[in-house]
Parts: structure tokens; sequence; C-alpha cells
């Protein structure tokens, strides 16, 4: 959450977290558990928390039942029917999400650019909630904060910020054209991998692109890879040598932030590697 640079933080000052995914639920347990006593403000796109975990068995699903290819409209017309049969027969959304997972990057990849920019638009915040999802104990410790007014939940838009005595923070909340001036003692940056590579904070990253060595993918959200996870150039040409894994390969897999996925990105890539010598 911070560093052994932070200065001493007041417990009653005010802090505000861009980002409410579960980066910024493990910042909120660690000024809890620092006796933390100020307000929290947590700024996102939809000001939406994270949902909570439910040990249960995933829907069983072939790939013949999922609708690969298809429009986004009718994808979600397809998970909403079927989530309502599944909790209609005494189930839950939780095992649909799950059953879906395997198929993941399959659907994403069938996908135009036009349906992955829909889907980034206007539903990745929904997905992420209910896909990333927290242990039963700590939703009820965040639904708690948020119900005593410890944390407060801003659907908007995190503008700039500027030093002025203890810090300014611009907010603008979502669909109007307000700004929001907030003074706060600390900001802790929890909004995630950044959605546009060619804004990266990674010196490396930069450099790549900046070289050739790299491009970004076409929706800017990682860095262009073939099937192989080999790094694109920016003639097109997939490196001999350079290999990404990861989120900064999320273009091309989309479902490849969370350990499992990755884990098995890179074992195929080891398999791939081995083979080669």
């Amino acid at each position: 959450m911070g560093s052994e640079r932070d200065t001493p933080l007041d417990p009653d000052a005010e802090v505000i977290i861009p980002g409410s995914g579960l980066s910024m639920v493990d910042a909120r347990l660690s000024l809890a558990d620092a006796d933390h006593r100020g307000t929290i403000t947590v700024v996102s796109r939809n000001g939406l928390l994270p949902k909570g975990h439910r040990e249960l068995a995933p829907t069983s699903m072939d790939a013949a039942d999922v609708p690969f290819g298809s429009s986004l409209p009718y994808f979600l017309r397809w998970f909403h029917d079927l989530a309502d049969d599944i909790e209609r027969d005494g189930g839950d959304w939780r095992s649909l999400v799950d059953g879906l997972r395997p198929y993941n990057q399959r659907i994403w990849q069938s996908w135009s650019t036009h349906t992955r920019r829909q889907f980034l638009r206007h539903l990745r915040p929904r997905w992420n909630i209910h896909r990333h999802r927290l242990p039963p104990e700590l939703h009820e410790r965040m639904d708690c904060a948020v119900a005593r007014g410890r944390v407060q939940l801003v659907a908007g838009e995190f503008l700039d910020l500027e030093r002025h005595g203890s810090g300014v923070r611009a907010v603008r909340p979502r669909g109007t054209r307000e700004r929001r001036i907030m003074d706060v003692a600390r900001v802790y940056d929890c909004g995630g991998v950044s959605v546009d590579v060619s804004a990266s904070s990674n010196p490396v990253v930069r450099e790549l692109v900046a070289n050739g060595s790299a491009r970004p993918d076409v929706l800017h959200i990682g860095l262009d890879v073939d099937e192989h996870c080999a790094v694109v150039d920016a003639d097109g040409k997939p490196s001999r040598h350079l290999l990404a894994v990861g989120p900064l390969t999320r273009g091309r897999f989309f479902e490849i932030e969370a350990v499992p996925d990755i884990r098995v990105q890179c074992a195929g890539i080891a398999k791939q590697i081995l083979a080669q010598h």
C-alpha cells in the first residue's frame, strides 16, 4: 500500500484511493489495521465494490453451449438468461461466471475489435467485480465500512493531483461537468495496470515501444503479441527472442491477470522454449 518513505499519517486524516478493485481493499484493510479513523474516499468509474465469493461448483458447460463470435448484446442476453435459469433452480450466478472461465480467452478472441471495445467501455467494470471476488469475511468488512461512512464510494473520474498544503485531489462525478476539489493527506493509487500501454509507467515498456521493438495492441491495453506470446515489433514482425506474459498480453488473451492463468501461460512458453532447443 505504501512504502518506508511514507511520512507519518494522522489517524484522522482524509485519504483518497483511485480504483475500487482488490488492491483498494488491501489498502483499506492496511489502514484499518493501523487504526486509521479518517474518511477514505474511493473513486472509480462506476463506484462498485467487488462481490463476495462463495465456494460453489462451477456450472458444467460444453464449448458448443457458448455463443462464440456473437455480438455483445446477443452474448449478454444469453448470459443473463442462463443466469436466471440457474438462480430459478436454486443456484448462484457465481457458478456461471466460474463455469465460463475455461472459455474466457476463446470468447475474447472470437469477438471483433468493435465488440471488444464495446466490452471495455461499457461492461468491463461490472465483469471485474463479478469475476474477481472477495472472501466473504473481507466483503462483510468492506460493506460495514461503507455503511458506517468510513469508506465513501464515488462514481467519477480522477482528474489530477496538485500539491497544496496537505494535497488537492480533483474528481469529476460521473455524468456531470462538475469539478470537485478534495483536500487529502495521502493518495494510494489502486487503479491497476494502465489502460493505455503507451502511457505505461514502466521504463522498459516505454523504451521497447519508442525504439520500435514492440508496439501496442490495437486496443492499447497491452503489447501486441502473436499466439505464442512473441512480442510484435513496429513493422508487424514477431520477435524470435522477446516474449511477454501476464497483463501485457491482455490485448490478445484478456483473461490473463490472475496467477492460475499466468501459470498456465508460462508453462506453455517453457515447453515452447524447450522444444526449440
